[in-house]
């Protein structure tokens, strides 16, 4: 190739090439790859949003522990000798995720900042209360009670997906909202981990 009248740019990570009028290159150790401009605005723009999205990990790992618990109850249930039908009407407690859709315009209609406050003091009060009679309630086997108490929980805690994801959207810039996603799986998977394991 005739390199005859191209303009040298270095930058930091690579040299970029420019072959008027249009085509960008940028030279790696892999050779000579077609690129864009924003090739080197990617870690610009995450730089932006690491904190919020440390901040989402953080609301998604809240959410992430309830589920964890949740899940390890019928294990602990059939552990104390609970039937395979009390086992099922606990399942009665997963429900909310699936039917919030049923009031996510309320929640989407106000300030989802508003909503998420009231409801995590809603879940922390509930979870040290429930810390005092849990253990009794899972020897006495109380899965109707169990199941009222974990429903509530799992609305309150579909609930607040719905204020994070909505807020997620406007948290991040235009560039990183891809972002949310990855902040949802990462902080769900491990507040599920700790929900079940350590319980």
């Amino acid at each position: 190739m005739d390199w005859t009248g191209l303009d040298y740019e270095l930058s930091p990570v690579h040299t970029e090439l420019w072959y008027p009028p249009f085509q960008h290159f940028y030279i790696n150790p892999l050779g000579l790859v077609p690129g864009n401009h924003t090739h080197y605005n990617n870690i610009t723009m995450l730089k932006q949003d690491i904190y919020s999205i440390w901040f989402l990990i953080l609301l998604y790992l809240l959410q992430g522990v309830i589920i964890g618990i949740t899940i390890s109850i019928p294990l602990i249930l059939q552990s104390k000798g609970a039937t395979w039908s009390q086992q099922a009407i606990f399942s009665f407690a997963y429900w909310p995720f699936s039917l919030k859709l049923l009031w996510a315009p309320i929640i989407d209609y106000g300030r989802r900042k508003s909503w998420l406050l009231p409801i995590q003091l809603l879940i922390g009060t509930t979870l040290i209360i429930l810390s005092f009679y849990i253990s009794q309630l899972l020897i006495d086997r109380q899965h109707i009670l169990l199941t009222v108490i974990f429903l509530y929980l799992y609305f309150l805690t579909a609930s607040q997906d719905i204020c994070v994801d909505g807020w997620s959207l406007k948290m991040l810039t235009k560039e990183n909202v891809g972002w949310s996603s990855t902040c949802q799986i990462v902080g769900q998977t491990i507040g599920l981990f700790i929900g079940n394991v350590v319980f």
